[in-house]
């Protein structure tokens, strides 16, 4: 009697109890070589498992990087001795690592999380290829970018510096000293040390604000070059400012930042690219965001 039909007749008859069933299924040899067949392939399949997980194996290129690097920091070649020195502790490391794995370590830690994600937005730039733009697409994102390619106007200044705290009368003394500006003195024999330069040059009026506040900014860039104005404040105390010269902004020429605009568009598809990819990753998941009442969404 073949075993399916063995276990066809215990569940259609009511006639026989279910250990005399039982007894009889037990004595079936094809039921043995089941069970048998079951029993050699776990023990198989699970010795396989334990000789990969068992087998730590140092290639050949790993050796030689392991001598290279200590070569580069050292200036020479490894002896034997120093070599099996490197590749004990690359053996310790190795064992080290699975052992934090098989033991769950790796689940909760940050620095680790954080690694592997990092490493794997390594993989998504490499995946997400982008393919070279035409000049037709070149030029349609530089026409939509164009403002960032424009020259915005630019100053020439210079500056003499008057510390509040030297002063009991600061702005009359910043007074005195323009007037002795006007007649020609030296502005480096004039005024207090400053931390930063007292002559710039080419710097946007964003570059003046973010240095000098807007007073200050708003005195350089409103004036006409060639004149000492002032006092002007400043978060830092006191200035009297000449304006240089002044360059009007001006729009650039596409063949001019043709590779600055490559290069921006490039960036700008595999951002898009990397973005694709991680949402595609995402549909694999159920995405549970736990708020600080202990709900989900």
């Amino acid at each position: 009697m073949e075993l399916a039909d063995l276990v066809r007749s215990a569940a259609l008859t009511t006639r026989e109890p279910p250990l005399n069933w039982l007894r009889a299924a037990i004595r079936e040899p094809l039921l043995h070589f089941v069970v048998i067949g079951a029993v050699l392939f776990a023990v198989t399949a699970l010795r396989e498992q334990r000789a990969e997980h068992s087998e730590i194996r140092i290639t050949a290129g790993e050796v030689e990087q392991l001598a290279k690097f200590w070569e580069t920091q050292a200036q020479r070649k490894p002896t034997a001795e120093e070599l099996q020195v490197l590749i004990d502790e690359r053996v310790d490391e190795e064992v080290l690592a699975r052992e934090a794995v098989r033991l769950g370590l790796d689940r909760e830690d940050v620095i680790v999380r954080r690694r592997l994600a990092q490493k794997m937005a390594f993989v998504s730039d490499d995946l997400a290829i982008v393919a070279e733009p035409s000049e037709a697409e070149l030029r349609e994102y530089f026409a939509a970018h164009r403002e960032s390619y424009t020259t915005p106007d630019l100053y020439a200044l210079r500056h003499v510096y008057f510390n509040p705290d030297r002063h009991t009368a600061v702005d009359a003394d910043a007074q005195r000293a323009l007037r002795r500006l006007a007649r020609g003195a030296n502005p480096d024999e004039v005024g207090d040390p400053f931390m930063l330069p007292r002559e710039l040059a080419d710097v946007s009026r964003g570059d003046i604000l973010r240095d000098f506040g807007s007073v200050f900014a708003d005195a350089v860039t409103g004036s006409a070059p060639g004149t000492w104005n002032g006092p002007v404040r400043s978060p830092f105390g006191v200035h009297l400012v000449k304006l240089e010269s002044h360059t009007p902004r001006s729009a650039a020429n596409f063949a001019d930042v043709r590779a600055r605009v490559r290069e921006a568009y490039l960036q700008q598809r595999q951002r898009e690219g990397n973005a694709a990819l991680r949402a595609k990753l995402r549909e694999q998941y159920k995405i549970v965001v736990e708020s600080a009442e202990g709900g989900g969404s």
